[in-house]
């Protein structure tokens, strides 16, 4: 929950563009059902007030939309951060828009702090980052109907490497899809980098996606030349979620959103992941081919229904560690330990 505001904005501060309690209830521009906002401005939207416009940063810095009120774009994504820098999101619910809850693309230095998103409509992601960099997601609550969180690379016409991402201390609810998604989208032609991903102190309250090609409560899926490497996954903790996979792990060839394989994922830790339940398919790490691998993928005191998988466990001699995940990974997955401490 948002602790009580103590910082109140001022009404009359020259570089807030204010919104009071009712609905669109400022003197800020709104265009077309776009707000958009300029270099060193912020869009306060107080309790009680209702924004319905999308709310757009676009080649600005040093910029932040705050507040208790509640986004409502009707006809597009709620927020839309662009080739900008230093941008913090910070409060405010965002209530079913006709999109992704927040889409930042070619941006650096953002800060998604204590928000709240709620979605029900097709393609309904809450946060989706598009070739970023240092970004922080920090204390959020997320229920959507797609995608809670989704980091990619290039799509559209966003291009270029992601690093220090880092998403921490929150609560996530995917109606559909993954409550976190991780590669996916990339740039064939000319491949991009994902390095330096963070994933710490988590709650993961459902997962229910029928598709098979689509689960996971945590997913790493490199396609289109993506290498995916050095991501730290730590403290989360997974649910009796309804229907879906504990973790995908895959360099993939998914013909409906690629045009080629990943390169491969390297480097991952997974520690004091614990799952209660009995609903998850067997989770699967799959590397695409000996050039495409998956390669040094560490779980550190993975907890499974109050038992701690560990290369070193009581089990028959025949049976590996993953047996009792259980887990899957095939011959192109290199260098797999579970341990414990």
């Amino acid at each position: 929950m948002n602790p009580i505001e103590t910082n109140v904005t001022r009404a009359n501060d020259p570089d807030v563009l204010y919104f009071g309690p009712g609905v669109n209830n400022g003197t800020a521009n709104i265009t077309n059902g776009t707000l958009y906002v300029p270099s060193d401005k912020t869009v306060y939207v107080a309790g009680g007030g209702l924004l319905d416009a999308q709310v757009v940063f676009q080649n600005v810095s040093n910029s932040a939309i705050k507040g208790r009120g509640i986004l409502a774009a009707k006809s597009s994504g709620a927020v839309l951060i662009e080739s900008s820098s230093n941008i913090t999101v910070e409060d405010v619910v965002i209530l079913n828009p006709n999109g992704y809850a927040l889409t930042a693309g070619m941006s650096q230095g953002i800060n998604i702090l204590g928000i709240r998103a709620f979605s029900s409509k097709g393609n309904g992601d809450g946060i989706d980052l598009f070739c970023c960099r240092d970004a922080l997601i920090d204390g959020i609550f997320m229920r959507n109907s797609d995608d809670n969180i989704a980091l990619y690379q290039h799509r559209w016409d966003y291009y270029g490497d992601s690093s220090n991402i880092t998403v921490q201390n929150s609560a996530l609810w995917a109606d559909y899809a993954h409550p976190i998604n991780v590669g996916t989208h990339g740039n064939t032609p000319h491949p991009e980098v994902m390095d330096g991903v963070t994933i710490r102190n988590i709650d993961i309250l459902n997962h229910h996606e029928p598709q098979l090609g689509y689960q996971g409560c945590i997913a790493i899926n490199a396609g289109d030349g993506n290498l995916i490497q050095n991501v730290h996954i730590e403290n989360i903790r997974v649910e009796n979620f309804q229907l879906g996979q504990l973790v995908n792990f895959r360099v993939m060839y998914n013909t409906k959103y690629n045009t080629s394989p990943g390169r491969g994922i390297r480097n991952v830790v997974v520690k004091d992941l614990t799952y209660e339940g009995n609903h998850a398919n067997p989770s699967l790490l799959l590397g695409y081919d000996r050039q495409r691998p998956i390669t040094n993928i560490t779980f550190v005191n993975l907890q499974i229904n109050g038992k701690i998988i560990d290369d070193n466990m009581k089990k028959p001699s025949w049976y590996s560690a993953a047996d009792f995940v259980p887990l899957f990974a095939n011959e192109h997955v290199h260098n797999l330990s579970f341990v414990s401490n």
